[in-house]
């Protein structure tokens, strides 16, 4: 598997804790959306929780498959999404929790992703996803700023000119960095406002709740923190253009619980 130093566990379930209307236990059967080469999923299975999944398409997949993933392919804990027709390869009802961690990014059709999320989760189920706002300062995959909005191809040339790079386009030319990229932003991201977002998950869900405050928990930047803690009058205005500026935090139920919202 891939370099586990990082720590899923409490990272995920911090946060899980933290967006009320349901708590995985060990019992709980999860779903990890996009899991790649299965390193969260290996971690959850190993600290004890038995029922957690993953799926992603085979092109997420290297080419060289380790004795780890190809063992949990095997054994069905880790599956090959369908893309034609786009389907994930569970029944009906499956879930207790689907998450997802950096991939609501790359979802180019969002009725076709959520439909299938609504399919595979039981009537009670709740799905979370993690992943980067729209007008974050530095992209996650090309590090240009505010690509998530601007992608034309000239303003990314110009980012590429200044030598803005990631870390497989060493010593490529100027143009042909920005061609990649502009190509990348095009074809594999869909950096979505709050409002279209709500819009879309309001057709499949109970509820569509953005709550970054989940998102603290761990975070390395005590004066965020702080400004949350004290500064009550802000917290939702704060909570926004976080959202739209970092990362955000998804969460939406199939049924929408019995409590206030």
């Amino acid at each position: 598997m891939e370099n586990e130093t990082f720590q899923y566990i409490p990272w995920l379930t911090g946060r899980w804790d933290k967006i009320g209307g349901y708590q995985p236990t060990m019992e709980s059967v999860i779903l990890d959306l996009g899991c790649g080469v299965g390193s969260c999923v290996d971690q959850f299975r190993k600290a004890g929780y038995n029922k957690f999944y993953g799926c992603d398409f085979l092109r997420s997949f290297p080419e060289k498959i380790d004795y780890g993933l190809k063992q949990n392919m095997e054994d069905g804990v880790i599956r090959v999404i369908r893309e034609t027709p786009y389907r994930l390869p569970f029944e009906d009802g499956s879930f207790d929790m689907v998450f997802s961690l950096q991939v609501f990014e790359h979802v180019m059709d969002y009725d076709a992703t959520l439909a299938e999320i609504r399919r595979v989760l039981k009537p009670n189920g709740v799905s979370v996803h993690v992943f980067p706002g729209r007008w974050r300062w530095k992209e996650c995959h090309t590090y240009i700023p505010w690509a998530g909005v601007f992608n034309n191809y000239w303003y990314l040339k110009f980012w590429a000119i200044t030598g803005i790079r990631n870390e497989y386009q060493s010593g490529l030319s100027a143009s042909e960095t920005a061609r990649r990229n502009w190509d990348y932003l095009l074809k594999q991201t869909n950096y979505l406002s709050r409002s279209n977002i709500r819009k879309h998950v309001m057709k499949y869900f109970g509820d569509c709740l953005f709550v970054e405050e989940a998102y603290f928990g761990n975070i390395n930047k005590p004066w965020m923190c702080w400004v949350v803690e004290h500064l009550a009058g802000f917290r939702a205005m704060w909570y926004a253009w976080f959202s739209d500026t970092d990362m955000r935090v998804l969460v939406f139920h199939k049924t929408k619980p019995n409590r206030d919202r």
